[in-house]
């Protein structure tokens, strides 16, 4: 039960879905307060409407978090983006979120797909393959509507496939019925205070389980793997012979690279758990289109073809991204935000590349990952065209005066977007935008 006074704390798109669902079961506005750092006129323009139509909401908009007296409220509706540490230990018992409502109240199996990279598209092929099955699914979290939203369209016959980012799993009690947990990598290091913390946030993927519900990992990994060995579910490893076996489907796909093809044997193990068709299973992947921003060929202009990878947002991403596209690639875009990641085996794969001799740097991560290659080799200064930018135009520019016909430009940065771009949807599609611009 929530009680009389419920405080939602961030208004972003799960903190407007829980507004929606409270209403909607009959809480008073006047019994809910809203709390987001932004002032009112930076929210959505679906935050404002809700707010307009609600006059009676208690609202503390545009301040410091440590204006409200947290121990007030009976609960505390948190939104993933706020970091754990900010909030005082006496409230931990208050709070709940929106993802413990929805897997309160759900009716459905839920299939739950975690990891530090490829949470989005191995969740999007689970939901193709189970649609191509004719399961009536429904596709939540991250990628597609805030699950409240969609909580009065579903039955027991449905099926939930639930993107789970690590700020969603904290706190919460329940399980899925089907866990996912895919590669785990140092990353979001700026919200929680050590890597054990963010591995066991991960983790609540599974600690609920029991042994009718099932775990499929990553056994590749150390992190996924050491995650396993305390779950009291059904284990079902991903093996490097399973990964092979994706990677003879991913040559007739859509998809690239060996991280896609361990996100092909993720979807193909949980299309097993589901008794789904082996060869219904395979036709979904094989017809899939890929996600935006995840290492998308956005086509060739001025006979450079241009790839997008700008949800590559860890070192390991942009590494998988060489790997993946090899010595085609010439001119690469790096950086980011500082979150204290560590750019050495990166700077180290750069400087392996032959072909590869175009770097384009944004802030503040570009200057680490310059200084981790220069460190390494002090004779890049003439092997490397580089340049420090601090907007898309002028990285796009280079990139067209440098890169030869035939070559790849590719942007797969390693790093989070927020020190220049709103987020890296934002970064992906300002690059496409001024490929475009730049080329005719």
């Amino acid at each position: 039960m929530l009680g009389q006074n419920i405080l939602i704390l961030g208004f972003g798109r799960e903190g407007v879905a829980t507004l929606k669902y409270l209403l909607s079961q009959n809480h008073l506005p006047s019994n809910i307060t809203i709390y987001d750092h932004h002032s009112l006129q930076d929210l959505s323009s679906l935050a404002q409407d809700i707010i307009s139509h609600n006059p009676e909401l208690i609202l503390y908009l545009g301040v410091e978090l440590s204006n409200l007296n947290l121990n007030s409220y009976s609960s505390i509706i948190k939104s993933p983006g706020i970091p754990n540490q900010e909030l005082p230990s006496s409230i931990i018992s208050k709070l709940t979120s929106a993802t413990q409502l929805f897997f309160d109240l759900c009716p459905a199996i839920i299939i739950g797909v975690t990891g530090t990279k490829g949470k989005s598209t191995t969740s999007s092929l689970i939901y193709s393959v189970c649609r191509a099955d004719d399961r009536n699914t429904i596709l939540v979290g991250n990628i597609g509507r805030p699950a409240l939203d969609h909580l009065a369209d579903i039955s027991k016959d449905s099926v939930v496939v639930f993107e789970l980012s690590s700020h969603q799993l904290s706190h919460l009690t329940k399980s899925p019925h089907i866990a996912v947990i895919l590669g785990i990598f140092p990353e979001h290091l700026d919200y929680y205070q050590n890597m054990d913390e963010y591995v066991r946030a991960k983790g609540n993927i599974t600690k609920f389980q029991s042994k009718r519900d099932y775990l499929v990992y990553n056994a590749e990994n150390n992190y996924s793997a050491k995650l396993a060995t305390s779950s009291a579910s059904q284990l079902v490893p991903i093996t490097k012979s399973d990964v092979n076996n994706a990677k003879i489907i991913i040559q007739k796909s859509h998809l690239q690279g060996d991280m896609n093809a361990i996100n092909i044997a993720a979807a193909l193990k949980v299309s097993e758990i589901l008794s789904i068709d082996s060869q219904v299973a395979q036709k979904a992947i094989i017809d899939f289109v890929p996600l935006e921003h995840r290492l998308q060929n956005i086509g060739k202009y001025k006979g450079i073809v241009f790839y997008n990878d700008s949800l590559s947002t860890i070192p390991q991403a942009a590494i998988a991204a060489l790997d993946t596209l090899g010595n085609s690639v010439s001119t690469i875009i790096l950086g980011g935000f500082e979150r204290n990641l560590s750019y050495l085996d990166l700077a180290k794969n750069i400087l392996k590349r032959k072909a590869l001799r175009n770097l384009i740097f944004f802030p503040t991560t570009g200057e680490k990952i310059w200084e981790e290659i220069i460190h390494l080799d002090s004779s890049a200064q003439k092997r490397f065209n580089i340049i420090f930018v601090d907007n898309m135009k002028d990285a796009v520019n280079f990139a067209f005066q440098y890169t030869r016909d035939g070559e790849i430009c590719l942007l797969s940065p390693g790093a989070t977007s927020f020190s220049s771009f709103k987020d890296y949807r934002d970064r992906g599609n300002q690059f496409r935008e001024q490929v475009q611009k730049l080329s005719t």
